[in-house]
């Protein structure tokens, strides 16, 4: 494989087990009633998992124009790691851009994604927790259905992903 970050077949599984080993934190967060936690996981999960992917597609992603050339893969921010799969197709998206994180939840997995940024923003940034959502009570019951939706929305990034990374 190309690229400045010369990702090897190793470095991807790792990387992909990784991405495993995040979503089982989540779980195990999640089970002891640490949402907060539990979605940090969740989004770092997603993160891992899409910047093996764009890793491993360097070239073309930087063919197509997807990742400018002075942009390293390796430093791009969720955010941007999402808006790259999008792009690329490996995330479907109805949406261009959704302000309401939940409102993204009606379209496809490019765009619920963004319901787990935000809970994830919210959950490590305290002035985006007061400034967005000051509300939300991170050990409220109705974390449980947030969890259950992000968990949702992890299992098809991982099988959108898995898709795409599979030999044709």
């Amino acid at each position: 494989m190309t690229g400045e970050f010369n990702l090897s077949s190793e470095d991807f599984e790792h990387l992909v087990a990784w991405a495993g080993h995040l979503h089982e934190e989540a779980t195990l967060c999640a089970e002891a009633g640490y949402w907060r936690a539990a979605f940090i996981l969740c989004a770092a999960s997603i993160e891992a998992g899409l910047a093996a992917t764009a890793l491993r597609f360097e070239p073309e992603l930087r063919a197509r124009g997807l990742v400018k050339p002075k942009d390293s893969i390796a430093k791009l921010s969720l955010g941007r790691l999402v808006e790259v799969g999008r792009k690329a197709g490996w995330l479907p998206a109805i949406f261009d851009k959704n302000e309401d994180a939940s409102e993204s939840l009606a379209g496809e997995v490019g765009d619920a994604v963004h319901f787990l940024i935000q809970l994830r923003t919210v959950a490590v940034h305290p002035m985006a927790h007061l400034r967005d959502l000051p509300w939300l009570d991170f050990a409220s019951p109705m974390m449980a259905e947030w969890f259950s939706i992000c968990e949702g929305i992890l299992a098809e990034v991982f099988a959108q992903l898995t898709s795409a990374t599979a030999p044709s």
